[in-house]
């Protein structure tokens, strides 16, 4: 399948949309249950096509973002990676950004172990059947969400474009590049 875009739908969005597009280009083809997330208005989805659409994206931002209108934290994106039938684990690189962001955000560690999550320290290094959503700093801004892939190629969802450029030179702000947080969330099919 070839690279695939999408424009997020929101500012906050980015991860629900990083997510969707792994998805697709892993082959995923129908909505999940995610009644079971706990988050309401998500069963109209069930059993239906997985597009690459506002739709799909908003039900999988409601379980990304824990139903609630923020960033799509790690273990909302693993709870809703299992559920689209993936693989999921967390890696955390660097000693400052990832304690800080732990510190911050007390409850997503927690949730993950719950999810049964596996949590790796250092950078992943991607298979053909694996896509990583890496999270970056954008200045002092925020977080943002970034589609990585084992060919080296970067799907940014905030611009619907694909680069063959290094992510570093993505951030599209003037003078505000992305900085790499050392979180990333890496999804893939079940090797045969």
């Amino acid at each position: 399948m070839p690279n695939l875009t999408f424009q997020q739908f929101t500012g906050l969005s980015c991860g629900a949309a990083c997510l969707l597009v792994a998805a697709k280009e892993l082959g995923i083809a129908q909505m999940p249950d995610m009644t079971g997330s706990g988050v309401p208005n998500t069963g109209m989805w069930i059993g239906q096509p997985l597009e690459l659409s506002n739709g799909c994206e908003r039900a999988i931002y409601a379980v990304t973002a824990n139903g609630v209108d923020t960033y799509s934290m790690p273990d909302g994106i693993a709870r809703a990676g299992q559920m689209l039938g993936l693989d999921v684990s967390v890696s955390m690189s660097g000693c400052v950004v990832p304690k800080v962001l732990e510190w911050k955000y007390p409850n997503v560690r927690d949730q993950l172990d719950e999810l049964g999550v596996e949590i790796l320290s250092g950078t992943p290094a991607l298979a053909e059947n694996e896509r990583m959503l890496v999270a970056v700093g954008i200045g002092g801004l925020g977080l943002h969400w970034v589609l990585y892939r084992s060919d080296g190629t970067y799907m940014d969802p905030a611009y619907a474009r694909n680069y063959t450029c290094s992510l570093w030179g993505m951030g599209q702000l003037g003078v505000l590049r992305y900085i790499d947080t050392g979180i990333y969330v890496v999804v893939g099919t079940p090797t045969v």
